[in-house]
Protein backbone atom coordinates (compact mmCIF):
# COMPACT_ATOMS: atom_id res chain seq x y z
CA UNK A 1 0.00 0.00 0.00
CA UNK A 2 1.07 3.20 -0.84
CA UNK A 3 2.69 5.23 2.12
CA UNK A 4 1.20 8.86 1.35
CA UNK A 5 -2.69 8.22 0.63
CA UNK A 6 -3.53 10.15 3.72
CA UNK A 7 -1.20 12.67 2.74
CA UNK A 8 -2.49 13.21 -0.81
CA UNK A 9 -6.30 13.09 0.43
CA UNK A 10 -5.21 15.66 3.20
CA UNK A 11 -4.08 17.54 0.53
CA UNK A 12 -7.23 17.21 -2.18
CA UNK A 13 -9.17 18.00 1.15
CA UNK A 14 -7.02 21.48 2.13
CA UNK A 15 -7.52 22.55 -2.00
CA UNK A 16 -11.50 22.14 -1.58
CA UNK A 17 -11.76 24.28 1.38
CA UNK A 18 -9.16 26.74 -0.11
CA UNK A 19 -11.26 27.03 -3.34
CA UNK A 20 -14.17 27.68 -1.34
CA UNK A 21 -12.71 30.19 0.47
CA UNK A 22 -11.95 31.83 -2.91
CA UNK A 23 -15.26 31.90 -3.62
CA UNK A 24 -16.30 33.70 -0.21
CA UNK A 25 -18.51 31.31 1.14
CA UNK A 26 -19.21 32.46 4.56
CA UNK A 27 -16.46 31.14 7.76
CA UNK A 28 -19.58 28.94 9.27
CA UNK A 29 -20.20 27.07 5.55
CA UNK A 30 -16.33 26.28 4.95
CA UNK A 31 -16.18 24.78 9.00
CA UNK A 32 -19.16 22.75 8.49
CA UNK A 33 -17.50 21.12 5.21
CA UNK A 34 -14.10 20.46 6.99
CA UNK A 35 -16.18 18.72 9.72
CA UNK A 36 -17.82 16.63 7.38
CA UNK A 37 -14.39 15.92 5.53
CA UNK A 38 -12.58 15.15 8.56
CA UNK A 39 -14.87 12.41 9.85
CA UNK A 40 -14.63 11.25 5.88
CA UNK A 41 -10.65 11.34 6.04
CA UNK A 42 -10.95 9.81 9.79
CA UNK A 43 -12.68 7.06 8.53
CA UNK A 44 -10.37 6.46 5.29
CA UNK A 45 -7.64 6.46 8.09
CA UNK A 46 -9.11 3.52 9.85
CA UNK A 47 -9.35 1.97 6.35
CA UNK A 48 -6.13 2.59 5.43
CA UNK A 49 -4.58 1.19 8.33
CA UNK A 50 -6.63 -2.22 8.17
CA UNK A 51 -5.00 -2.34 4.35
CA UNK A 52 -8.58 -2.30 3.14
CA UNK A 53 -8.08 0.56 0.94
CA UNK A 54 -5.28 1.01 -1.59
CA UNK A 55 -5.49 4.66 -3.11
CA UNK A 56 -7.88 7.27 -3.05
CA UNK A 57 -8.61 6.77 -6.34
CA UNK A 58 -10.28 3.52 -5.24
CA UNK A 59 -12.83 5.39 -3.20
CA UNK A 60 -16.28 4.01 -4.72
CA UNK A 61 -20.35 3.42 -3.78
CA UNK A 62 -19.72 0.76 -1.47
CA UNK A 63 -16.58 2.70 0.73
CA UNK A 64 -19.04 6.15 1.03
CA UNK A 65 -21.77 3.27 1.86
CA UNK A 66 -19.80 1.28 4.44
CA UNK A 67 -18.73 5.25 5.83
CA UNK A 68 -22.66 6.10 6.29
CA UNK A 69 -23.26 3.02 8.03
CA UNK A 70 -20.51 4.48 9.99
CA UNK A 71 -21.88 7.04 10.81
CA UNK A 72 -24.55 5.14 13.20
CA UNK A 73 -27.66 6.73 14.09
CA UNK A 74 -27.08 9.86 13.12
CA UNK A 75 -30.17 11.64 11.38
CA UNK A 76 -31.20 10.95 7.82
CA UNK A 77 -31.10 14.91 7.25
CA UNK A 78 -27.30 14.94 8.84
CA UNK A 79 -26.13 11.55 6.94
CA UNK A 80 -28.09 13.32 3.54
CA UNK A 81 -25.48 16.08 3.99
CA UNK A 82 -22.71 13.72 4.89
CA UNK A 83 -23.68 12.20 1.11
CA UNK A 84 -23.83 15.91 -0.55
CA UNK A 85 -20.58 17.18 0.81
CA UNK A 86 -18.85 14.10 0.03
CA UNK A 87 -20.33 14.24 -3.93
CA UNK A 88 -19.45 17.78 -4.46
CA UNK A 89 -15.25 17.01 -3.15
CA UNK A 90 -15.65 13.83 -5.05
CA UNK A 91 -16.87 15.59 -7.85
CA UNK A 92 -13.72 18.47 -7.44
CA UNK A 93 -10.79 15.81 -7.09
CA UNK A 94 -12.70 14.44 -10.81
CA UNK A 95 -12.13 17.48 -12.20
CA UNK A 96 -9.14 18.64 -11.11
CA UNK A 97 -6.80 14.87 -11.45
CA UNK A 98 -4.02 14.53 -13.81
CA UNK A 99 -5.26 11.11 -14.16
CA UNK A 100 -8.31 11.95 -15.40
CA UNK A 101 -10.23 9.34 -12.81
CA UNK A 102 -13.97 9.62 -12.35
CA UNK A 103 -14.80 9.10 -8.81
CA UNK A 104 -18.83 10.00 -8.75
CA UNK A 105 -19.57 7.59 -11.91
CA UNK A 106 -20.94 4.85 -9.64
CA UNK A 107 -22.68 7.89 -6.92
CA UNK A 108 -25.43 8.91 -8.71
CA UNK A 109 -28.52 8.62 -6.75
CA UNK A 110 -27.03 7.53 -3.82
CA UNK A 111 -29.10 9.45 -1.00
CA UNK A 112 -29.64 8.39 3.21
CA UNK A 113 -33.26 6.83 2.35
CA UNK A 114 -31.91 3.93 -0.20
CA UNK A 115 -28.12 3.52 1.04
CA UNK A 116 -29.73 -0.36 2.01
CA UNK A 117 -31.69 -0.74 -0.81
CA UNK A 118 -29.30 -0.21 -4.45
CA UNK A 119 -30.82 0.60 -7.43
CA UNK A 120 -29.64 0.22 -11.16
CA UNK A 121 -27.28 3.72 -12.27
CA UNK A 122 -25.80 4.72 -14.77
CA UNK A 123 -22.84 3.16 -16.59
CA UNK A 124 -19.19 4.77 -16.18
CA UNK A 125 -19.45 5.63 -19.90
CA UNK A 126 -22.46 8.04 -19.35
CA UNK A 127 -21.98 9.43 -15.95
CA UNK A 128 -18.84 10.75 -17.74
CA UNK A 129 -20.73 12.55 -20.14
CA UNK A 130 -22.76 13.91 -17.77
CA UNK A 131 -20.02 15.12 -15.84
CA UNK A 132 -18.50 16.73 -18.80
CA UNK A 133 -22.12 18.39 -19.40
CA UNK A 134 -22.64 19.67 -15.90
CA UNK A 135 -18.97 20.96 -15.73
CA UNK A 136 -18.54 22.57 -19.28
CA UNK A 137 -18.79 26.76 -18.77
CA UNK A 138 -19.26 26.83 -22.03
CA UNK A 139 -22.72 27.26 -23.35
CA UNK A 140 -25.21 29.43 -24.30
CA UNK A 141 -26.99 31.11 -21.36
CA UNK A 142 -30.33 30.98 -22.11
CA UNK A 143 -33.19 30.43 -20.00
CA UNK A 144 -34.08 27.26 -21.41
CA UNK A 145 -30.23 25.78 -21.15
CA UNK A 146 -30.09 26.97 -17.54
CA UNK A 147 -32.87 25.75 -16.14
CA UNK A 148 -31.89 22.65 -17.99
CA UNK A 149 -28.42 22.32 -16.33
CA UNK A 150 -30.43 23.23 -12.90
CA UNK A 151 -32.85 20.20 -13.19
CA UNK A 152 -30.35 17.50 -14.17
CA UNK A 153 -27.77 18.07 -11.23
CA UNK A 154 -31.07 18.40 -8.74
CA UNK A 155 -31.54 14.58 -10.25
CA UNK A 156 -27.96 13.63 -10.06
CA UNK A 157 -26.66 15.23 -7.34
CA UNK A 158 -29.60 14.72 -4.50
CA UNK A 159 -30.87 11.25 -6.15
CA UNK A 160 -34.44 12.23 -6.17
CA UNK A 161 -36.90 11.16 -8.82
CA UNK A 162 -37.88 12.77 -12.18
CA UNK A 163 -41.36 12.81 -10.65
CA UNK A 164 -40.59 14.35 -7.85
CA UNK A 165 -38.07 17.56 -9.66
CA UNK A 166 -41.39 18.13 -11.30
CA UNK A 167 -43.34 19.30 -8.10
CA UNK A 168 -40.67 21.40 -7.04
CA UNK A 169 -41.09 25.18 -7.13
CA UNK A 170 -38.58 28.40 -6.70
CA UNK A 171 -40.10 28.72 -3.13
CA UNK A 172 -39.31 24.78 -2.14
CA UNK A 173 -35.28 25.69 -2.26
CA UNK A 174 -34.19 27.26 0.99
CA UNK A 175 -30.34 29.00 1.68
CA UNK A 176 -28.96 27.73 4.41
CA UNK A 177 -26.28 29.90 4.86
CA UNK A 178 -24.44 28.60 7.65
CA UNK A 179 -24.18 24.96 6.88
CA UNK A 180 -23.57 26.12 3.12
CA UNK A 181 -26.08 24.21 1.44
CA UNK A 182 -29.74 24.65 -0.31
CA UNK A 183 -32.50 22.37 1.66
CA UNK A 184 -34.93 21.13 -0.75
CA UNK A 185 -38.46 20.26 0.40
CA UNK A 186 -39.45 17.41 -1.81
CA UNK A 187 -43.37 15.95 -2.27
CA UNK A 188 -42.83 12.02 -2.53
CA UNK A 189 -45.32 9.17 -2.94
CA UNK A 190 -48.40 9.42 -0.78
CA UNK A 191 -47.91 12.92 -0.29
CA UNK A 192 -45.05 12.01 2.28
CA UNK A 193 -42.13 15.32 2.23
CA UNK A 194 -38.70 14.87 2.89
CA UNK A 195 -36.07 17.52 2.65
CA UNK A 196 -32.85 16.96 0.47
CA UNK A 197 -29.28 18.39 0.32
CA UNK A 198 -26.72 20.19 -2.23
CA UNK A 199 -23.79 22.65 -1.67
CA UNK A 200 -24.28 26.09 -2.85
CA UNK A 201 -21.45 26.24 -5.14
CA UNK A 202 -23.18 23.55 -7.24
CA UNK A 203 -26.15 25.75 -8.70
CA UNK A 204 -25.84 28.76 -7.24
CA UNK A 205 -25.31 30.36 -10.72
CA UNK A 206 -27.78 28.69 -12.08
CA UNK A 207 -30.31 29.41 -9.81
CA UNK A 208 -29.29 32.93 -9.45
CA UNK A 209 -29.68 33.52 -13.46
CA UNK A 210 -33.21 31.82 -12.88
CA UNK A 211 -34.66 33.59 -10.24
CA UNK A 212 -33.84 36.79 -12.14
CA UNK A 213 -34.99 35.74 -15.64
CA UNK A 214 -38.55 33.88 -14.32
CA UNK A 215 -40.93 36.77 -14.48
CA UNK A 216 -39.14 37.68 -18.01
CA UNK A 217 -39.36 34.56 -19.58
CA UNK A 218 -42.63 33.77 -21.57
CA UNK A 219 -41.95 29.63 -22.02
CA UNK A 220 -41.74 29.04 -18.11
CA UNK A 221 -44.93 29.85 -16.16
CA UNK A 222 -46.28 29.92 -13.24
CA UNK A 223 -49.15 27.34 -11.68
CA UNK A 224 -51.71 29.11 -8.82
CA UNK A 225 -49.36 31.24 -8.63
CA UNK A 226 -46.75 28.99 -7.90
CA UNK A 227 -43.25 28.86 -9.67
CA UNK A 228 -42.43 25.83 -10.83
CA UNK A 229 -39.19 25.12 -12.12
CA UNK A 230 -40.12 21.95 -14.28
CA UNK A 231 -43.46 23.99 -16.07
CA UNK A 232 -43.09 24.95 -19.53
CA UNK A 233 -46.31 25.99 -21.99
CA UNK A 234 -47.45 22.67 -22.12
CA UNK A 235 -47.94 21.93 -18.07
Amino acid sequence: MEKDQLFILDKWIKSYLNEKKTLNLAKNTIMNYKRVLDSFYQFYSLKDEENSINSIYDINREFILEYLNNLGNRSINTKNLHITVIKSFLSYISEHNKENIDLTAKLKGLSAKNVKSESESLSEYESELLEKYLLDKRYKKNFLNVRNRLLVKLLYYTGIRASELLSVKLEDITLLEEEGVYKIYIMGKGSKYRYVYIPVDLISDELTFIQEHFLEDEILHTKNSQRYIAVTQKG
